[in-house]
């Protein structure tokens, strides 16, 4: 992994980019509850909730390839970190998934796609939601080693790769 890399790259578990670590699951149980009641009174009020779906990126400059039509069982080469780079904003990510130091290790490999997401539970909102042009890739997993927490993370989770950030291999 090249040391001169772009600040934007965060190293840190995707799961928990942009939330607060150590959360109790209590907690979890309390936002739920206040959420429902808010819910409930914006319906009594009669207003409605925007749909907070990220349409595009913020930097207008930003070089996003058209997503390729990739299925699951293709081979696909992910694309150099500096292809990838020209793809983020300035929080490291691409029309809301985040690029991680730890997948930069993959650029220029080959894989072959394990699944392509369509949805997804966020614990950090505890909600199932909806996605496109995210997929999975085979063998590709988070170690654990960019986790904050001293001992590392055991989890093993799939990274979620955009379609942008790579091509069909031959």
């Amino acid at each position: 992994m090249p040391q001169d890399s772009d600040s934007r790259l965060k190293d840190n578990c995707q799961m928990m980019v942009n939330t607060e670590c150590g959360r109790e699951p209590w907690l979890w149980y309390l936002r739920r509850r206040t959420r429902n009641a808010v819910r409930k009174l914006r319906r009594a009020l009669g207003l409605r909730r925007s749909s907070g779906q990220v349409t595009g990126s913020a930097d207008p400059g930003l070089v996003v390839p058209a997503p390729a039509e990739i299925n699951t069982g293709d081979r696909v080469r992910v694309r150099s970190l500096k292809e990838i780079e020209s793809t983020l904003d300035a929080n490291g990510s691409c029309k809301g998934c985040g690029f991680l130091l730890p997948m930069a290790r993959y650029c220029g490999q080959e894989f072959r796609v394990a699944q392509r997401v369509d949805r997804f539970f966020d614990e950090r909102r505890w909600k199932m939601l909806k996605c496109k042009n995210l997929i999975l890739l085979e063998g590709v997993h988070c170690d654990g080693s960019g986790h904050p927490d001293t001992q590392g993370c055991q989890r093993m989770c799939f990274f979620f790769w955009r379609t942008e950030w790579v091509e069909k291999a031959e």
